[in-house]
């Protein structure tokens, strides 16, 4: 099958098993960890701290062994399992290492990519749009750099290859000052500046994703980050498709006609070197189209090419399974009737014999 689905974030289905807030996942914000600390001591707010990201890591687990159930083999994971340490603020300087059980977590996230790769799941995470490598600001991307190696840190940890088949997806998220050749490449060269001072790991493991308005339209991603960076550096970019963003921020190559998905499609696939990639099939609410439809209208298309989409519907793994486990109805074939019929009549004229037989005597 060429169609492959994957869930973002949590289950709906499971979070239906036990709506107790056990299947959500658990965050601690800055304010509620300095209070804690400030009122119980540092130890008891690392301790808290702790005890959340075990629950979100145990999430974790249990999402990665349910997948296989229903048929679905590619899981983006939450960006918040590490609350407060994957955010890298100024204000609070929190390292796993700092945790009173970080060998424990450690050896957790090692589970981790033990389950994934025992039941043929990858994985992938999307961090928030405040990462960029793009500095527009002169202000520097320090912030994005510590970000993006800790998330490389964690696939590392959990024993995934240093390549793109468990990616980091990541958007340019800043605009060309013009949208002109020379515009596109300084945005392109201050993208790659900051690109070589990230982890040799972590800069095989990001992939770029179009984006829904301005520049980074499929065409202008393609043409700049892959080929461009490709010619110039010699390390063009591995892309990750976007269906929505396709359909809202089309590209063409004279200006006049827009390319079509099929062929976007094709151009980011082949971005991915034989690694199967990993896009993201998004559909939208008809009376609000800014937030996710709660279900696909219909099968994703098989392009012909072997790809797992990632799925941004409200519904997320309850929406999936009406494809991945259609009802059996095929099943019911008439051989499978006719064998329980023989069945039912093989029985019915046993206990007649039975019967006959037991009247006989008398």
């Amino acid at each position: 099958m060429n169609v492959q689905y994957g869930l973002i974030g949590t289950s709906e289905l499971l979070k239906e098993k036990d709506p107790d807030g056990s299947y959500t996942f658990s965050g601690i914000t800055q304010k509620s960890f300095q209070a804690l600390k400030d009122s119980s001591g540092l130890d008891s707010a690392l301790t808290e701290l702790s005890n959340r990201i075990h629950h979100n890591l145990n999430l974790t687990e249990n999402i990665i062994e349910f997948l296989p159930k229903v048929n679905i083999s590619h899981y983006r994971i939450s960006s918040s399992i590490f609350s407060l340490i994957s955010d890298f603020s100024d204000e609070l300087d929190v390292n796993v290492s700092d945790l009173p059980d970080s060998q424990e977590i450690t050896a957790r996230i090692r589970q981790i990519g033990f389950l994934a790769r025992q039941n043929n799941i990858t994985l992938s995470v999307y961090p928030d749009s405040s990462n960029t490598l793009i500095d527009e600001s002169g202000n520097g991307v320090d912030h994005t750099i510590k970000e993006l190696n800790f998330h490389s840190w964690f696939f590392e940890t959990a024993g995934f290859p240093s390549n793109p088949s468990n990616p980091i997806i990541i958007k340019p998220f800043a605009q060309p000052k013009s949208e002109s050749h020379s515009g596109a490449v300084e945005c392109v060269k201050s993208f790659y500046e900051n690109y070589l001072n990230l982890n040799k790991e972590t800069k095989n493991r990001i992939v770029l994703q179009n984006e829904s308005d301005g520049f980074w339209n499929p065409v202008n991603l393609f043409k700049y980050f892959h080929v461009y960076l490709n010619e110039k550096y010699d390390e063009g970019m591995t892309l990750s498709y976007s269906n929505y963003a396709d359909q809202m921020n089309g590209g063409s190559f004279d200006g006049k006609e827009i390319v079509e998905s099929e062929v976007n499609i094709g151009a980011f696939h082949e971005t991915w070197m034989g690694v199967v990639p990993i896009f993201l099939w998004s559909e939208r609410d008809p009376t609000n189209p800014s937030i996710p439809a709660d279900y696909l209208a219909a099968p994703i298309t098989d392009y012909n090419y072997n790809i797992k989409w990632e799925c941004d519907v409200r519904k997320r793994d309850k929406a999936i399974v009406k494809y991945t486990m259609p009802e059996e109805e095929d099943k019911v074939t008439e051989e499978v009737i006719m064998t329980i019929t023989r069945n039912k009549y093989k029985k019915s004229r046993d206990a007649a014999r039975a019967f006959n037989a037991l009247y006989d005597k008398h």
